[in-house]
Formats: C-alpha cells, structure tokens, sequence
C-alpha cells in the first residue's frame, strides 16, 4: 500500500479545487507570516481550533504546495468504510479518545509510529495542540499528543536541529457565515532539538516547557480572550472599541490593523480583569447601559463606526441601483445551491454552530458546480446554435455573478442602517451624543494603564 502522505495526481486536482472553493468561501483571505515557514520539513503545523473541518483546510489552502500535510481528527469520523477510504484519500489519521473505548486507546500507538514515519520522509501534518474544538476566541489547554510525537521523531535526530512546529492562529471574523473575513498568521518556528536534552532527563518537564513555549506563541497569533466569568461582554467590548484602537493608534483602518488591535484589546481587558477588576466592572457596566440605550432607539453598538469610515462604492445608491439587474441574475442563478445548503445542514441535524460552515462548504463545493451545469445545458438547449459560445461565458459568470449578488445584499444592508443612523442623528441628536460621550468614557476606562 501507498504511503498516506504520497501526492498523487487524483490527489493534487482535488487539493486545487478545494483551496479555490476555500478561498471563494470567504469575502477576504489573509495570510501573513509565510517567512516562519521553513523552506523544508519535517514540520508539524499547529493551529488553534475554532471551527471544525475549516480549520484544517485554512492551513492546506494557505501552506505552501511543496508540502504533503497529513492530519489528525478524531476518530469517530471514520466510522464506517467509506469514511476510511475518503479519510486516508485526505491524508487524515485517526486519534483515538477514552470516549472511543478504552481498548482502542492502544491503536494511538500505530498512528504515533506512522506518523513519526511521515515527518521521517520530510513532510508536514497538521495536529489540533488543543485537541478538542473551542467555540470561543479563546485558548484551551494543550494536549500531550503533538509534543509525544514530536519528541518521538526528534530522538532519532538528536541534538541536530530537524523537526520545526509552527504555530497558526486562525480569525474568523464570523465562524458561520458565507463571506466573512479569515486572518491565517503563522508564527516564528518552535525547534524541538532545543527541548530535546531536558526531555531525556525528565520527560514530563520537557513535555510541560514545550507545550507552554507553544501556548505563548499561540497566544501571539491569534486573538485569546483568556477570560471564564466576562467572556461574553469581553468579546463584544473588543469589537467595540474595534475601530476607535486602530484609530487612536494611527494606523489605517484595514483588516489586518483590525486584527492586532483585537489583539491588544483582548491583552488589556484580560489583564484588567485580572489587576484591577473593579476598573473593568465600570467599563462593562458602562457598555451595557449603552446598549440599552441604543436597543431603545432601534441601533446597535457598531453605529457610531459610521462616523469614522469613509463611505464605500459598493453602499453608494446609484451603484446598488445601477448593479441590481445583474445581482438578480446573480440570485437567481445561485439560489438552489445557496440555500440548499443550509437545508442539508438541518436535514442532516447539524446543530453545534462551530460546524455550520463546514456543512456549508462541504456541500457546496458539490452543489454550486452541478448547479452551475445543469443550468448551463439548459440555457444551451434553449438559446439558438449561433449563440453557443455565450454558454461558455456563463459557466463561469454564475460564481462571480453570485459573489457580487451577496456582495450587493450586504452594501444593501449597510447602506440602510447607514442611512437610517444618519436619519436619527437628526432626530435623536442629544441622545446620540450623550451615547457617543459615553463610548468615549468606556474607551478611557479601558486603554487606561
């Protein structure tokens, strides 16, 4: 039998057409980071876990394709034969829980050994350090199993430098939704040779120090509102004050700004939460009064944004009003797959968030391109034979004609509560100023060392 980390041709196709549907799943894609990849294995990569099967895809899609990257899920996901053949077709391995049945726990060992195999020939996998998926922008413990097979490849090396895990932290600026934004950031290399003597005095120390090494450099990539008790007004603050941070920083308002600011929010509040609870109190107690006050006229806490972006093309009416013909077509032409979506996801009984998007994606990356060909052989069969070449173009007009209908849908959106925020500027001016003081005073309240 072939070796699970070969790249076959059937293999290479498939891996193109799934980082194509990837990278079109989402509004905009950012990698940064890539120069912390080394230029050859072994490597593990190791990302946080927030979003099922999507995780995994961010790294094959974003990684360079010189690498044949193998996975570890867990193994109810290989339940039945298919499952195994499509998993092994994937290059995804199997782990084995205390929830699988104690006496499948000595079946670790085998993947262990392959999987020491696969670094062996100089490629990369790709293991989940926090083992179990997290729907919260928050770090969990990490696991044992990365460090136990890293350690296992790098004693047949010694102290020479050779196995590298590479950190990948992973922002979603929406976890479910179609069109969202994703930040793929790698960080600087871990280099296991460095562990490698305190691990043969004592292995459970060096296991301890690595794992802490990785969870800091985690930290560092991704956004870890390290918080039990105020998780949920932690996170809503962050996005808050979102744009006010990058601004009172001086930097432009892009996503990747966004993203660092996010960052050092969540730093500062965490470490409030911590130092000076009672400052952090005020701030939270500020920001619900706030809400409540918005919620009364009809408004929600990101309004005030409005008053710091510049107006965008796609939200000008004349150009909404000039392009709906063309995003009608574009609905009309990607309804059934679009929404045929979320119809398996509740047909199928999915019902953890964290796995709406993988449902989504996974079924329509089949459904948009059968879709698109059925449609395609009927506009064929009903146009004359002189205009066949215009069947050509609309094969692949569907996509794109989607994109800008979804597009269209969200400037349309924007515009409206744009305009209606504008409207109640007017007519709630005291009120709106009060409330904007008021985010102001939040702000103060917490950038304040």
């Amino acid at each position: 039998m072939k070796n699970i980390d070969d790249l076959n041709i059937p293999y290479r196709i498939a891996r193109r057409y799934v980082n194509f549907a990837f990278k079109n799943y989402y509004n905009n894609y950012i990698v940064s980071g890539l120069e912390n990849i080394p230029d050859k294995g072994p490597i593990i990569f190791a990302p946080n876990h927030l979003n099922a099967l999507m995780d995994a895809i961010a790294v094959l899609s974003s990684a360079p394709h010189r690498f044949s990257i193998v996975f570890i899920a867990r193994s109810d996901v290989f339940s039945t034969d298919i499952a195994r053949k499509a998993m092994r077709f994937l290059k995804i391995l199997p782990a084995f829980r205390i929830r699988d049945g104690i006496e499948n726990l000595g079946k670790n060992q085998e993947i262990f050994d392959l999987s020491v195999d696969i670094l062996e020939r100089k490629n990369a996998m790709c293991i989940m350090p926090e083992g179990n998926q997290g729907e919260q922008r928050r770090l969990q413990p990490l696991v044992k199993g990365i460090f136990r097979i890293a350690f296992a490849h790098q004693l047949i090396h010694q102290d020479i430098p050779h196995l590298k895990i590479v950190p990948v932290g992973l922002d979603y600026s929406n976890f479910i939704n179609y069109g969202e934004d994703l930040i793929i950031n790698y960080g600087q290399p871990i280099e296991v040779a460095d562990y490698i003597n305190l691990y043969r005095q004592n292995q459970a120390v060096a296991i301890n120090k690595i794992r802490a090494d990785l969870s800091k450099s985690l930290h560092d990539v991704t956004v870890d509102i390290a918080s039990q008790e105020n998780y949920e007004v932690l996170e809503e603050l962050i996005w808050f004050l979102n744009t006010d941070f990058v601004l009172h920083q001086h930097l432009e308002n892009n996503l990747e700004n966004r993203f660092k600011a996010r960052q050092k929010l969540a730093a500062l509040l965490v470490k409030a939460e911590k130092n000076d609870p009672q400052r952090l109190h005020r701030a939270t107690d500020e920001y619900k009064k706030l809400q409540s006050a918005l919620e009364a006229i009809d408004l929600k806490p990101d309004c005030f944004d409005f008053d710091k972006q510049k107006k965008e093309l796609l939200t000008h009416p004349l150009i909404l009003l000039l392009t709906s013909p063309l995003c009608l077509a574009g609905l009309i032409l990607n309804f059934i797959p679009f929404f045929g979506s979320i119809g398996i996801r509740k047909l199928v009984g999915v019902k953890k968030k964290g796995f709406y998007s993988s449902v989504y994606y996974f079924t329509s990356f089949i459904l948009f391109p059968i879709c698109y060909l059925l449609q395609t052989l009927a506009y064929r069969l009903l146009i004359p034979d002189n205009l066949w070449w215009t069947a050509i173009i609309l094969l692949p007009s569907q996509l794109y004609l989607g994109k800008l209908a979804f597009g269209w849908y969200k400037g349309m959106l924007k515009f409206c509560y744009r305009f209606s925020y504008g409207r109640k500027k007017k007519t709630h001016k005291e009120s709106i100023d009060k409330l904007k003081a008021m985010k102001e005073n939040i702000f103060e309240i917490v950038i304040k060392h």
